[in-house]
């Protein structure tokens, strides 16, 4: 009995040491975040997305919390966040077809993470989980009435 009490620790440490080695580390300066953003219609412009962790500001403001944009372009284009510390952030987009850098809901396309279509947008239905590099997608679309 007294030896196989001594085996237990033994295994126990093996264990844990089996279990740290299989979690992935935090990445240094954070993780690369990549969303396709479908539908764009156009080449005016830039597309402008942002990672948003202040439900106050989602939907109403800028939140800025991560910011990317790339030049617009029929069809698909890529946006990425660098160094993108864990959490969970509400994503949203828009075309910005006249260089103005504010969303004209009437005019230009916009869209939300996990394809949320709710408007007002809702913080927790455009929610990405960042625990890891990873990719989404969403597509544009543009509010009509």
């Amino acid at each position: 009995m007294h030896r196989a009490l001594r085996v237990l620790p033994g295994l126990f440490a093996l264990a844990c040491a089996a279990l740290a080695s299989a979690q992935t580390p935090p990445k240094p300066g954070g993780y690369k975040v990549t969303v396709a953003v479908h539908g764009v219609a156009s080449d005016a412009g830039t597309i402008r997305g942002q990672l948003c962790t202040d439900r106050e500001a989602f939907g109403v403001r800028t939140c800025g919390t991560f910011v990317a944009v790339t030049a617009a372009k029929p069809g698909s284009v890529e946006l990425v966040f660098n160094n993108v510390t864990p959490g969970a952030y509400a994503f949203s987009v828009f075309h910005d077809e006249n260089g103005d850098e504010r969303t004209q809901v009437f005019s230009e396309p916009f869209a939300f993470g996990n394809e949320s279509r709710s408007l007002p947008p809702i913080f927790d239905e455009a929610i990405l989980n960042v625990s890891g590099d990873m990719t989404s997608s969403t597509t544009l679309f543009r509010m009509t009435g």
